[in-house]
């Protein structure tokens, strides 16, 4: 398999599996439900939030929907 093959399965198993705007918000809203129920520590969503915004510029909420929602 050439290398160019090879990399570009690579970029497609990325952009498959990779964080998007509407499931980064999934993540962000599930550490919210466990920060309530006590399951996680308080700040888990906002930690994720700021790690998330330092590797790709996403900010919570990415969905306009969710903008909607919390506006």
């Amino acid at each position: 398999m050439s290398t160019k093959v090879r990399i570009k399965q690579i970029k497609t198993m990325i952009k498959q599996y990779g964080v998007t705007g509407e499931n980064a918000d999934s993540m962000v809203i599930k550490a919210i439900m466990d920060e309530i129920a006590l399951i996680k520590p308080e700040g888990t969503a906002e930690k994720i939030v700021k790690q998330l915004h330092k590797r790709t510029g996403y900010t919570f909420p990415a969905s306009d929907e969710l903008k909607r929602l919390f506006s």
